[in-house]
């Protein structure tokens, strides 16, 4: 498929190792959730990771493709182990591809359905994502910090963006696009650490316990009043509030916490 657009992808029909990070990058992790072991990737020529067992798919039309960051990237995880995979071995007869991408926004992602989700035709795509749109909340187009400017010398009131607002404003818009081709849209919140009673959480918690001063679960919050437009919500934040083993730090997965996402989808016809 030709583009004259660069998206956020990985690179087509790579095979892509990855070696144990270093200590920069593990302390951040809980030692007894975290395996820092070397992971490989391989890709679709569309850019997709294929789950363990299948080649790649002579075609992507009618397809079941995975959307959103590093949530659903599945990182330090073993290939048979990944959410994609789990679907595959549950239903071999569809094809699963996924399409997560550490760091991804909802700028990414919306660019991603115009540009080549839409395109490949798929039959169904489940969106997962939103850590990130909390991460570049400080600037630019998600902005809530107040500003002011002056020009030649006159003031201009503050004004501010609205993080929130503008998620959910993406967020319907992708959800309409997928269904206005004939996609069928499953639609999910993030699980990440804020139970207080979680024995993590005091040094790995994503902030406050308190879900109306939690940036994330604000967050999540836009999915859920966004979930009427979706043909299928899947409420991930609650069913693993109380799942300790499910992340080896604030929200990325373990092996445990990819199961629970995967079995869960497949329950719901994905």
């Amino acid at each position: 498929m030709h583009r004259n657009i660069r998206l956020y992808e990985y690179q087509p029909s790579a095979v892509i190792k990855f070696e144990p990070q270093l200590e920069s990058y593990t302390r951040n992790c809980i030692p007894e959730l975290f395996q820092n072991t070397g992971w490989t990737i391989r890709l679709s020529e569309h850019g997709f990771i294929l789950p363990y067992g299948l080649d790649e798919p002579s075609d992507a039309v009618g397809s079941s493709m995975l959307l959103g960051d590093s949530v659903l990237e599945c990182l330090f995880m073993h290939e048979r182990s990944r959410i994609e995979s789990i679907l595959f071995e549950k239903k071999p007869s569809v094809r699963y591809l996924n399409h997560g991408r550490s760091s991804s926004t909802s700028v990414d992602i919306l660019n991603t359905i115009v540009n080549k989700i839409v395109p490949l035709q798929p039959r169904k795509v489940f969106l997962l994502s939103g850590v990130f749109d909390v991460g570049v909340s400080a600037y630019g187009l998600y902005s809530n910090v107040a500003k002011s400017c002056t020009i030649n010398g006159a003031s201009f009131p503050n004004f501010k963006f609205d993080i929130y607002e503008t998620r959910k404003n993406f967020l319907l818009t992708k959800i309409r696009l997928l269904k206005s081709f004939g996609i069928t849209v499953y639609l999910g919140t993030f699980g990440h650490r804020h139970n207080p009673l979680d024995p993590y959480f005091n040094k790995f918690g994503s902030g406050p316990s308190d879900k109306a001063n939690n940036p994330y679960c604000l967050i999540n919050q836009v999915a859920r009043d966004c979930r009427m437009e979706a043909d299928e919500f899947i409420d991930f934040e609650h069913l693993m509030y109380s799942e300790f083993n499910c992340f080896y730090d604030q929200w990325h997965l373990t092996a445990a916490g990819a199961k629970i996402i995967a079995d869960k989808l497949s329950e719901c016809g994905f």
